[in-house]
């Protein structure tokens, strides 16, 4: 997906800013790909429901679709969108 690495936050009351994964988790929260509980927390130690697995998947899947998109929007404002330059161009946005 490509993601910028977001700086550990205290968003969740069970995710220490110093942990190795709190920047994952920071991540992927702002991402809109994660959320916390009703409690405000992250759970990182929980087993995962498929229920949530299939939230987690669609959430990617839709972000991914925008970025893909916006590419295709993009690419559309070039006249010379053959230019393999300019293909590259638009799929490092």
């Amino acid at each position: 997906l490509k993601l910028d690495a977001a700086d550990p936050t205290n968003d969740f009351g069970d995710v220490p800013s110093e942990e190795w994964y709190a920047s994952d988790v920071a991540t992927v929260f702002k991402a809109g790909i994660m959320n916390g509980d009703d409690l405000g927390n992250f759970r990182p130690n929980d087993e995962i429901t498929r229920e949530e697995m299939v939230k987690v998947l669609v959430n990617a899947y839709q972000l991914k679709n925008v970025a893909e998109q916006s590419k295709e929007d993009t690419a559309a404002e070039f006249e010379d969108w053959g230019d393999a330059a300019c293909q590259g161009a638009v799929y490092w946005l």
